[in-house]
């Protein structure tokens, strides 16, 4: 019935992962890990953790989080992702209490696409990867202020993407699969016209990694079809320019 579906309490381990916590929230967490028997924390994220613990941000009635890797690598693997009050209820409680009524409705970038909710829900009905069959190249260093290229590929990996190591074989792929779930993501600071020319000749779209990041935040694989598209990068810049690097993303 309905009710076997509410948790009534914590038989298994609490594993907790602080993301963006004020000092007040944090020293509640550690308190948490003294006193609630079953509970520890990690410092960096894991596919231990259980709970993402955050500081949400009140907007237009929905609890928002900063859109952290902590937050994106949760909502992949279908981790609760909680406010900080959370853990204060259950601390005052002496036991975790439910979840559902701290869980975040998203994040700020997004403006609340119950991400969270829909990772966990998507993890339990064991529902495929959002990236699984895709094929992608990482061209570039990706710099600050995009994601690095080892949160990329961690994210990328998470959502079940394989990743090619170079221009050719992500060539390759796209011959052997007729062009589909096969394309190049790019930092647009380091767009050149040249690598832009042989993606456009090899009909490999190019994306931005607003694409990969506003795919995990809807928990789907957000459509870039679209030559209009706000991901693509290449018929953006498609006789757009002449020069060499593109920085006006």
């Amino acid at each position: 019935g309905a009710s076997s579906a509410q948790p009534k309490s914590h038989a298994t381990e609490v594993v907790l992962l602080m993301s963006s916590l004020p000092d007040e929230s944090s020293a509640l967490v550690k308190q948490a890990v003294r006193t609630l028997p079953g509970t520890s924390v990690v410092k960096s994220w894991s596919a231990s953790a259980t709970h993402i613990i955050t500081e949400p941000i009140d907007f237009c009635g929905k609890r928002l989080a900063s859109r952290t890797l902590k937050h994106l690598c949760g909502i992949l693997s279908g981790q609760w992702i909680v406010s900080s009050a959370w853990v204060r209820a259950s601390l005052e409680q002496g036991a975790w209490v439910p979840e559902e009524s701290y869980e975040l409705d998203g994040d700020m970038s997004t403006s609340g696409q119950h991400g969270p909710s829909k990772g966990r829900a998507a993890h339990v009905a064991g529902a495929s990867a959002i990236f699984r069959g895709l094929r992608i190249y990482l061209h570039g260093k990706f710099a600050h202020p995009s994601p690095s290229k080892p949160q990329l590929l961690e994210l990328l990996g998470l959502g079940g993407a394989s990743i090619c190591a170079s221009l050719g074989s992500l060539q390759n792929e796209a011959i052997r699969s007729g062009g589909v779930s096969v394309f190049a993501m790019c930092d647009g600071e380091e767009l050149s016209a040249d690598f832009c020319a042989k993606c456009v000749q090899l009909r490999i779209p190019i994306l931005s990694p607003k694409w990969l990041m506003d795919s995990i935040s809807h928990v789907t694989c957000l459509d870039f079809s679209a030559a209009d598209s706000e991901f693509r990068l290449d018929t953006a810049r498609l006789g757009a320019t002449e020069s060499k690097s593109i920085s006006d993303l």
